[in-house]
């Protein structure tokens, strides 16, 4: 029973140093970033879209009426911005600095 309460907590992200993964409400959504394309801030989320031919993989870690559905290619990294102004620019610039790192390593 503890290994199901774990797949039905709100979620959060994680940067490796190959992929970028984001788990939201039992949806678990992994992008190569290698694949990043444009990384976008807003006000309380950061919205990852998949640059060319890159995809973001999407796995069901919860059964269908209560997970959250991919509504999109995007990635949507959502940021608990605990008072500062600036949280998802931060998010955006080190994803971006990664992604930027990623691409230099494969060429």
């Amino acid at each position: 029973m503890p290994s199901a309460l774990g797949r039905f907590r709100a979620g959060g992200w994680c940067l490796t140093p190959t992929r970028l993964v984001a788990e939201h409400y039992g949806l678990r959504s992994e992008l190569s970033l290698s694949d990043v394309g444009t990384v976008t801030p807003r006000s309380q989320s950061v919205h990852v879209a998949p640059g060319g031919s890159g995809a973001a993989s999407h796995r069901s870690l919860t059964p269908w009426p209560w997970r959250s559905r991919a509504r999109s290619a995007d990635l949507v990294i959502p940021v608990d911005a605990g008072g500062a102004p600036t949280a998802s620019e931060d998010l955006a610039a080190l994803l971006r600095e990664a992604a930027r790192l990623a691409s230099h390593r494969s060429d």
